[in-house]
């Protein structure tokens, strides 16, 4: 699935920079849903869930900014913008 490997590369970078500050959790995990990404929020929310399960991430809030310009250089992507650790 296409949706599996945009989140598993989400979730690989929140870890990444989680475990870059020393967090022993993740409160929040910030995403920028690009207008022509191919996701919808609950889409990418489940996936992430999933992902996440038994992991650093499991039970991290995903807050989802959804952009409509379809002329954004970022239209197509999904971008981490923050991560809200637990230290």
């Amino acid at each position: 699935m296409h949706e599996r490997s945009l989140v598993d590369d989400l979730v690989r970078k929140a870890k990444d920079a989680a475990l870059a500050e020393g967090a022993t959790g993740v409160a929040g995990v910030h995403v920028t849903l690009g207008a022509m990404s191919h996701l919808s929020p609950e889409v990418l929310t489940e996936a992430f869930q999933r992902a996440t399960h038994g992991s650093l991430l499991e039970g991290a809030e995903l807050v989802i900014d959804v952009t409509t310009g379809i002329d954004d250089p970022h239209a197509q992507d999904v971008l981490l913008t923050a991560v809200d650790v637990v230290v």
